[in-house]
């Protein structure tokens, strides 16, 4: 019975020893990562960048996703007109590889003309204002995306006309041996001859002084962020602003633009943000999540002039359909933790920037707390690329890739503004709002949307948006 035992145990030793001696080894491990390609960028900002590390162990048949989803990481810096990412040397033997990275630079340094408008956005300007050049404000805007080769970007923007503006920014992604930690600051200074100093009807109301400066900002913040991963980021920015406005704003306008006939305010402020961006391209995704949290706290205690708490979230999420379709989801909404009344300068709701409804674009709609849901449908139209030659003097520019998109959106929003809704409709009420149009996306991250929309009270307009990414 002994002998039996040891002839089955030794039997289906040598049987499994045989069958794995025949099956093929299917984890490879990485021995060394080459970057070749970078001239100004550091390669320990590549390698940054990446999810795989010398020393990983990856199962055979997940190589070619996590190639071509790294790749993705790297175009998302910024950085880099073109990635490639291959496997230079394989060890078939012991199964080991190394990987070559090899990167395209993008141009950093933007010294661009600055042609500002004095409006909130291109279409009132167009429209409400008949393309009135006094309206402008002209100077110069420099922006470096790679100052030290570290992903490092420095922003000034010297500006003279209706707004006399003065901004530096300097982001520093890390300065920990980890690269886990980063620094950042914020500098406005600003000063104008014209104010909104009021909402009716939901439009602005404006006031125009041509020989004195009625409205002048200080800004200033210091930043510290957290990347302890690819995709999630943390960030505390603590600053200082004050605003101070001509006496006859406070006496003659609007007692309650800066609240209780005050003609100045100032109050520090803290702001907590926390960033999760797990989208395939970020410029115009097709596929992902991106989610962005924030608290912010509005005087500190030092000054008596604000005390304001809100709570804003953005969630945006991206799904792929057949033959490079895609369909995308945007919510946005802010809540005030602090209940009382704000003064009018600091109840800002939508059609401010990037808060806006598509079709309401000539209105502002005020208030404490609001929210909207954008739904968008995309279809593709042109994916070319166009070789300028020496026609165009900046290399970095000569191959332009253009794609196009036909996109049709529906979008619904909401304000609450229980203080400052007198004489403005669309406070309190549900605002709806479809469309259709043009995405033009070029060199990754410019992108141009030219759409014509509806909004509730039948009004249907063309409207044109841009995100160029400096």
């Amino acid at each position: 019975m002994t002998r039996f035992r040891t002839f089955l145990l030794l039997f289906f030793s040598f049987t499994i020893l045989s069958l794995l001696g025949q099956a093929p080894v299917s984890v490879l491990r990485i021995d060394t990562i080459y970057v070749e390609g970078n001239v100004r960028t550091r390669p320990g900002v590549i390698l940054r960048e990446l999810d795989f590390a010398v020393g990983d162990s990856l199962p055979m048949d997940d190589l070619q996703a996590l190639l071509e989803r790294n790749s993705r990481y790297l175009m998302n810096t910024g950085l880099f007109k073109s990635v490639l990412i291959n496997v230079r040397d394989w060890d078939v033997e012991r199964q080991r590889i190394g990987v070559l990275v090899e990167v395209e630079e993008s141009w950093y340094f933007y010294p661009i003309p600055l042609f500002d408008l004095a409006d909130r956005n291109f279409n009132v300007w167009w429209r409400d204002y008949q393309r009135d050049l006094r309206r402008t404000n002209l100077g110069v805007y420099f922006r470096h995306s790679n100052f030290s080769g570290r992903m490092d970007a420095f922003k000034l923007k010297l500006q003279l006309g209706f707004t006399r503006k003065l901004e530096a920014e300097y982001d520093l992604p890390f300065f920990d041996v980890r690269r886990h930690w980063g620094l950042g600051f914020n500098l406005l200074l600003s000063d104008s001859k014209y104010l909104r100093y009021n909402t009716y009807e939901n439009r602005e109301q404006f006031v125009y002084f041509p020989d004195k400066r009625i409205l002048q900002r200080f800004r200033l913040s210091l930043s510290l962020h957290r990347r302890p991963a690819l995709r999630s980021t943390q960030q505390l920015e603590l600053g200082f602003f004050k605003t101070r406005i001509d006496s006859l704003i406070a006496t003659d306008y609007n007692p309650d633009f800066l609240g209780e006939g005050r003609s100045l305010q100032r109050y520090f402020f803290f702001r907590y943000a926390f960033e999760w961006d797990d989208r395939d391209v970020r410029p115009y995704p097709r596929r992902g999540l991106y989610l962005l949290a924030r608290f912010e706290k509005l005087g500190l205690g030092l000054f008596d002039d604000l005390q304001a708490a809100y709570a804003d979230m953005t969630l945006r999420q991206y799904w792929p359909a057949a033959q490079r379709a895609g369909f995308e989801l945007n919510f946005r909404t802010r809540v005030a933790l602090q209940r009382g009344r704000q003064p009018y300068y600091n109840s800002r709701a939508l059609g401010y920037e990037e808060d806006y409804l598509r079709g309401y674009e000539y209105y502002l709609i005020d208030g404490l707390d609001w929210a909207f849901a954008k739904c968008s449908f995309h279809l593709p139209l042109l994916d070319r690329e166009y070789e300028w030659g020496r026609l165009m003097p900046f290399k970095g520019f000569r191959q332009m890739p253009l794609r196009a998109y036909l996109s049709f959106h529906a979008e619904l929003g909401y304000v609450n503004n229980p203080y400052y809704a007198a004489g403005n409709s669309f406070a309190n009420a549900w605002l709806p709002a479809y469309g259709i149009g043009l995405d033009i996306v070029s060199y990754y991250d410019k992108v141009v949307l030219l759409e014509v929309s509806r909004n509730k009270l039948g009004e249907t307009g063309f409207f044109l948006h841009w995100r160029i990414g400096v």
